[in-house]
Formats: C-alpha cells, structure tokens, sequence
C-alpha cells in the first residue's frame, strides 16, 4: 500500500514539475554569427606570398635571436630552459 502511495506522489510531482524551462534549455540556439564575404582564392595566394617575401623567414629569426640570447645570457646571467623559452617567445 505505501509503495502504491509513494508511487502516486512521485507521478504527481513530476506531472507538476514545468517541463517549460527544460524545453528552453534544450532548444536555445545560438546568435547568429557575422559572416564575412568571401575572398577569392587567388587573392589569398598572392597576399600570403607577398608576406613571405616581406618576413624573414622562420630559421632566420631563431638564429638571431639565438645570438640575442647568447648575448642576453652573458649580460645577466640567465640559465635553464625557461629562462630560454621565455626570451625567445618575446624575441619572435
């Protein structure tokens, strides 16, 4: 008998429990994004090379900041990896 009646509130509190904000959470969609337009293909080709052209290229630049940090690292004393790591990142 007291399972039937456990059984009857249970139905009830969930007949009662709004249903509204489950169906908003599950149907939120999101904002619309800006779209840009498009650009042709051979307009991204070309600008990307002209910046090759223009930036040395990426073996260059460790190599002087490789001096800069031989340099660095006699001026202050500097040691370890993360001395090293951290240097090179602001140096390129």
């Amino acid at each position: 008998m007291s399972t039937r009646i456990l059984i009857a509130v249970l139905a009830a509190a969930l007949a009662a429990a709004p249903t509204a904000s489950f169906a908003q959470t599950q149907t939120q969609t999101k904002p619309a994004a800006t779209t840009q337009p498009a650009k042709p293909a051979a307009t991204k080709a070309a600008a990307s090379k002209a910046d090759e052209e223009d930036e040395p290229s990426t073996a260059d630049q460790k190599k002087a900041c490789d001096a800069k940090w031989k340099t660095e690292k006699e001026k202050t004393g500097a040691k370890g990896w993360k001395a090293y790591f951290t240097f090179m990142a602001k140096c390129m």
